[in-house]
């Protein structure tokens, strides 16, 4: 049996199609997991989906940059929009108001981590520049060229590790077109996530996304050699 669309995930689908993007019918990007606390959300299947298949299309007109390529920039650029501004309206809507960060911990919780290199990362509580500076370090893709950008809908896919197994391969072409695709066959109800990275360890995690996922190791562990090379 077919699930359903959200509102908010009908609405940026239709939003990125109106500009030259797509959506595939068979996701939503703003549904509900059991896992999901409350403001959580996630991208999820709505009817099986096949090995190769393209989930989503973001063209560069849906894409947010900044006219500088820091991620200084992109921040500036986020912080200055609202959600009277209509055309990028489907987008901020989504994004969650109070993210998932270090700054919305309690002071009995970031006790925990006081001294470590995890407590002394914690910044101010949210203002909308900060909550702008979240929204880009923990959504934001960085290119080769060296800019930074912001890829609605691609954006809000969850990681997969400690989650579900990564489903899904992102490319980018001439155009700066941005495609997502199936990496495997997708069931139906299942969460479709990406791989954030391979390497951070579970401090890095924390502080750049706002979670560990359980029983988290660094996969890799690099021999002398390679650090001596990488000097």
């Amino acid at each position: 049996m077919r699930r359903s669309r959200s509102l908010e995930g009908h609405n940026l689908a239709v939003w990125l199609a109106h500009c030259g993007g797509f959506c595939n019918a068979s996701i939503d990007l703003h549904g509900k997991l059991a896992c999901d606390q409350e403001g959580e959300f996630s991208v999820v299947t709505l009817t099986d989906i096949a090995k190769g298949s393209v989930l989503l299309r973001i063209p560069a007109a849906c894409t947010l940059r900044a006219a500088e390529s820091t991620r200084a920039a992109l921040i500036r650029r986020l912080a200055g929009l609202t959600q009277m501004e209509l055309f990028w309206a489907p987008y901020l809507l989504l994004l969650p108001a109070e993210p998932s960060s270090l700054q919305v911990w309690t002071a009995e919780e970031l006790n925990l981590l006081s001294g470590t290199q995890v407590g002394n990362a914690v910044s101010a509580p949210f203002t909308p520049v900060e909550r702008a500076a979240h929204v880009v370090r923990t959504r934001s893709v960085h290119l080769e060229d060296g800019s930074w950008i912001l890829l609605p809908g691609i954006d809000g896919l969850n990681d997969a590790q400690g989650r579900a197994v990564a489903a899904t391969t992102l490319t980018i072409d001439n155009c700066n077109c941005f495609e997502m695709k199936a990496g495997r066959h997708l069931r139906i109800g299942e969460e479709v996530t990406h791989c954030y990275s391979k390497f951070m360890d579970s401090a890095e995690l924390l502080i750049q996304y706002g979670f560990v996922p359980p029983d988290h190791d660094s996969p890799r562990v690099f021999s002398v050699r390679e650090i001596y090379a990488a000097c």
